[in-house]
């Protein structure tokens, strides 16, 4: 959730959820098609369905065909639009896409993006997140370093030339930072272009090595990373 954003409904200061709306809101909007206070209908109120004599629960449907219009994006489900019979595993109806339909005649992840931001198109941007803290730490440090320069997996080894699988720390940073992760003391710095791909053999020979240099000054047990 992004707390910088707000809900569109007027007079409404709760946190931004999903569509531009708080949770309370698009609750309502998705239950009953309105952000008004929620609706209570009339004792008796039936299901808006022709031949349907179901108690009225959700946007003036009952609950199963609610449930129907939820899935398959018409109260009717099976048949409901131009004969066609959605209960038939289909192929994703946004362009481009070979998935196969989960509902509304979308996959799962057009699905997710329309529900959440109303566009199954849309990308947010990957603009990285904020570091918390004054010091973040090894792990942050490392998930910011595979989104900004990817998987080390799609590099060759700096030492070897064979395949890459770990990002390695090189040393020598002014601002070195250390961490302790399991048993070990890790060196690590926020500026990831101290940060080279390694095979994990390469990777663990170079920590060594390096670790066997720190010993001396007390600051590092095992090796750094």
């Amino acid at each position: 959730m992004n707390a910088t954003r707000i809900c569109s409904v007027n007079g409404c200061e709760r946190p931004f959820s999903c569509k531009d709306m708080c949770e309370l809101h698009y609750g309502r909007m998705r239950r009953t098609g309105s952000t008004d206070i929620q609706r209570k209908y009339p004792n008796g109120a039936v299901c808006a369905v022709d031949g349907c004599d179901s108690p009225r629960r959700g946007r003036e449907w009952c609950g199963a065909h609610w449930l129907r219009w939820r899935k398959y994006g018409d109260p009717l489900g099976n048949g409901g639009v131009n004969g066609v019979d959605w209960n038939v595993k289909r192929d994703c109806g946004v362009e481009g896409c070979d998935q196969k339909a989960h509902a509304h005649r979308m996959c799962h992840k057009h699905l997710s993006r329309w529900r959440k931001h109303g566009d199954p198109h849309f990308v947010a941007k990957v603009t990285g997140r904020p570091l918390k803290g004054d010091k973040p730490s090894w792990a942050a440090i490392h998930k910011r370093l595979q989104r900004s320069c990817g998987k080390a997996s799609e590099r060759a080894c700096v030492d070897c030339g064979g395949q890459a699988r770990e990002w390695s720390y090189r040393g020598g940073c002014p601002n070195e930072m250390f961490g302790t992760v399991g048993s070990f003391v890790l060196a690590y710095t926020e500026d990831l272009s101290f940060y080279d791909p390694r095979c994990t053999s390469c990777h663990r020979k170079y920590d060594d090595a390096g670790a066997r240099d720190r010993d001396e000054s007390g600051r590092f047990e095992k090796r750094s990373a």
